[in-house]
């Protein structure tokens, strides 16, 4: 996904889009948790996101890299680096 450069984004927060409405945050959070120890984890009641922040930066790259349009669920994770 293409990023406004005139806004800052996060080296360490992802926005994890794309999600079906049956996620449950035990099923997708150690899918990030596996790549880098987690500072937070929160899912809206939609349940269509979440929003994940690790310790370091560089375990917030590899999880990008490596879980970046990965299937879940059937779909594709659209993921993003937080304003």
């Amino acid at each position: 996904l293409k990023q406004d450069p005139a806004v800052e984004y996060s080296d360490n927060v992802i926005l994890v889009k794309n999600l079906p409405e049956t996620t449950v945050e035990t099923d997708l959070k150690p899918l990030f948790a596996k790549r880098g120890g987690l500072v937070a984890f929160a899912m809206p009641p939609s349940r269509t996101l979440a929003l994940v922040e690790f310790e370091s930066a560089d375990a917030a790259k590899r999880a990008f890299r490596e879980l970046a349009y990965s299937r879940y669920r059937k779909t594709p994770l659209y993921l993003q680096w937080a304003p």
